[in-house]
């Protein structure tokens, strides 16, 4: 696939569903549920779990062409899931994604998410819940920080997507890494630190 058709798979698989949401809230529970676990049934087990004074962390990291081609893979499922709900053609959906790109100053806001999405040598996905309420916090951020065997740190802000955060790191060489989580929900702030083997 094409590095431009990525693009446009990527950003369909990401905004249909917001789309679909805003224009179609009829209460349908199965595509809810569908589009909540979507994301979690792609990946393996977490690279790190852990649970920070009432919310529950999880993060995987995969390369970048892991990513790449999970997106990929993804976004026929997901198209192909969300046509048969609503009646559309593929076409149609490219169409209304379009629509939505030339709304947004030459979309120059979806091509700065996709360059962070798609940036470094590796993806970093991270799931956030409340644990009381069971699902995700509302007015969330979040950062990683990577510590290089070097001892070179980077610290990346991460995209907020459906129900996940997400952002692309450098894992440049081999060795260990040192990642510190960091997420804001509301005006609290927390943290937490692990290590990660580069082979």
């Amino acid at each position: 696939m094409k590095t431009s058709n990525l693009f446009a798979a990527i950003l369909l698989s990401m905004v249909f569903p917001l789309f679909v949401s805003a224009q179609h809230n009829h209460g349908h529970a199965s595509q809810e549920k569908y589009k909540s676990d979507k994301m979690s049934q792609m990946m393996d087990k977490p690279t790190f779990e852990q649970s920070v004074e009432g919310y529950r962390l999880q993060v995987w990291l995969i390369t970048q062409d892991e990513h790449k081609k999970m997106m990929s893979s993804g976004m026929k499922d997901s198209s192909r899931h969300e046509m048969e709900g609503h009646g559309m053609t593929e076409e149609e959906m490219s169409g209304m994604v379009v629509k939505g790109m030339k709304s947004d100053r030459d979309g120059k806001e979806q091509k700065g998410m996709m360059g962070a999405m798609l940036s470094g040598t590796h993806h970093i996905m991270l799931i956030l819940t409340d644990e009381k309420a069971s699902k995700p916090p509302e007015k969330a951020s979040a950062e990683v920080e990577v510590l290089s065997p070097s001892k070179k740190s980077e610290t990346t802000k991460l995209v907020e997507m459906m129900n996940h955060f997400g952002g692309g790191i450098k894992l440049e060489g081999k060795g260990l890494y040192t990642l510190t989580v960091r997420w804001k929900v509301g005006d609290n702030e927390y943290k937490t630190t692990f290590t990660y083997q580069n082979y």
